[in-house]
């Protein structure tokens, strides 16, 4: 499914107000007053929709630095008293509209902390039901005959915010994002989450990370595979990969911009690359 990160495709290096900044092993960060992702309908979307099955599963690796926020929402563009789903982070408890009723289920969401969040919508002996788990631990409520039944019109989908207008959203989320899934069947995730030898200091950690916690840095820290460290003065915003003045998310810090940490586009200033940035003779590199 094609993403958008804020309001059009524009993104790192040139990030728009809209968009969430890309940090290092933490994912994605939302600032909690303008960053957000589109899901399908938006202009770079290939023709794509996002149609949720009445049996799903929806899992975030997420870590919220303050109480309240949208984690996922989509809504009737034509009438937003009616979204047809929005998971948040109620106070600081997981919380689900559907169809405009508010489910709202005691699992608690630790701020500053890595949480393995869960949401399913399934069927059991005849009755509909959902369920909440934060880091393992679930929560079911029974739903009786009602089943969630989706929109394929006229309708907007956001991760991080709500819809208010084309031009407009509301209710954002504050804190990172690692992963987010969406499937279309009633799937266990248990086999996403590490519950021993996570190395770090946590007690969860992402099963495919190789053993490693996720690091709980602010935006303007690194991660330096001890601790984490401040950025430099430059980088409070857009945070950093090490301490240098740079701010990028490139590993060679010769690298002015780059599509992914190991692939460089461009060079600095008196540099230049056949395979890595080099610097120019009568140059030397000076962090």
């Amino acid at each position: 499914i094609p993403v958008l990160t804020g309001k059009d495709n524009s993104f790192y290096p040139n990030y728009d107000p809209s968009d969430p900044v890309a940090a290092g092993e933490r994912g994605y960060y939302f600032n909690g007053v303008s960053s957000y992702m589109q899901l399908p309908p938006h202009d770079n979307d290939n023709h794509k929709e996002l149609v949720i099955a009445p049996k799903f599963t929806m899992v975030f690796w997420s870590m919220p630095k303050t109480a309240g926020g949208v984690l996922f929402e989509k809504a009737d563009i034509n009438d937003l008293t009616n979204c047809y789903i929005r998971l948040e982070i109620y106070t600081d408890q997981l919380a689900v509209r559907l169809g405009g009723n508010l489910y709202q289920l005691l699992n608690t969401v630790t701020l500053d902390q890595w949480s393995f969040l869960v949401f399913r919508s399934y069927v059991e002996y005849s009755n509909y039901k959902i369920s909440f788990s934060v880091n393992g631990n679930s929560a079911v409520k029974s739903l009786g005959n009602y089943f969630y039944k989706d929109s394929t019109d006229q309708y907007a989908c956001n991760i991080g915010a709500i819809y208010n207008s084309a031009s407009s959203r509301g209710l954002f989320f504050h804190g990172f994002l690692w992963e987010f899934r969406i499937y279309n069947t009633d799937y266990d995730p248990s086999g996403l989450l590490q519950t021993s030898s996570c190395a770090g200091g946590c007690t969860y950690c992402p099963n495919d990370n190789s053993d490693q916690c996720l690091p709980t840095c602010s935006m303007n820290e690194y991660w330096d595979d001890d601790s984490c460290k401040p950025c430099h003065s430059n980088c409070q915003i857009l945070g950093c990969v090490r301490s240098d003045i740079s701010c990028n998310l490139c590993n060679d810090q010769l690298c002015k911009a780059c599509e992914d940490p190991f692939t460089c586009q461009a060079c600095i200033d008196n540099a230049s690359s056949s395979n890595s940035c080099q610097c120019d003779t009568n140059y030397f590199w000076n962090c």
